[in-house]
């Protein structure tokens, strides 16, 4: 389950996106949750990651299930959020995701990530995430 104990200014980070944030990383650490995960997204919403480029919810549920593939559990760590902009609210996330392979081993990716948010239907949903990540194993202890 994801690490929810984040550093944020609450005078400028909307409550609503909160919310958003918070649920959005408690759905990436349930494999049930891919079509949650997926509604947290705008119909045209757009993610990016690495050299992946996807557009739109049906292809971000596929993405969420193929990334369950040879790994359970995992845990995101949300570190920090901060607001670069409040119209569109658009905010930058630091984090760690701890990933349990298959094999036993475990990785360790840090990550930053930038997302703008658009209201949809009364609730604040991602028009775009940008995510880059390094991988890295255990023992560097990262």
């Amino acid at each position: 389950m994801a690490v929810l104990e984040y550093e944020y200014d609450p005078k400028v980070l909307p409550p609503d996106v909160k919310r958003s944030i918070d649920f959005l990383y408690e759905a990436a650490d349930r494999k049930a949750a891919c079509g949650a995960w997926a509604d947290c997204f705008s119909k045209h919403g757009k993610m990016i990651i690495g050299r992946v480029s996807l557009l739109g919810v049906p292809a971000l549920q596929k993405y969420a299930e193929d990334s369950w593939v040879d790994n359970e559990p995992r845990v995101h760590d949300v570190r920090t959020v901060s607001v670069l902009q409040t119209r569109p609210v658009t905010i930058r996330i630091d984090g760690v995701a701890k990933i349990q392979l298959s094999s036993g081993e475990e990785k360790q990716m840090v990550w930053i990530a930038k997302q703008v948010y658009v209201e949809k239907d009364g609730r604040q949903k991602i028009l775009e995430y940008n995510v880059t990540a390094i991988v890295t194993t255990k023992a560097l202890g990262i």
